[in-house]
């Protein structure tokens, strides 16, 4: 693993992009930052829950993507899928 892990967490994309349409964005409101929520809710909702607290959270929330591919957080998951078979 590449990344310490902690709740906040999040998985990186390598991504080629072919095509890209823009708009002039007229449509997108103004939504101003109010504060960084992290510090007060999510680390310690994480530190709450220790280390196997956090992977048996993981292991039933962040195992598949929301297109219901696997995610490959843990290599087990990604064999189990078949995903990594030769």
């Amino acid at each position: 693993m590449f990344f310490c892990r902690n709740g906040g967490a999040r998985q990186i994309f390598d991504l080629t992009i072919e095509s890209v349409q823009i708009s002039c964005g007229s449509g997108v409101p103004f939504m101003p930052f109010a504060a960084d929520r992290g510090a007060v809710e999510l680390t310690p909702f994480f530190d709450r829950m220790g280390p196997s607290g956090v992977e048996a959270y993981w292991r039933k929330k962040n195992t598949r993507s929301i297109d219901g591919k696997p995610t490959g957080l843990f290599g087990d998951e990604m064999e189990r899928s078949g995903a990594m078979r030769k």
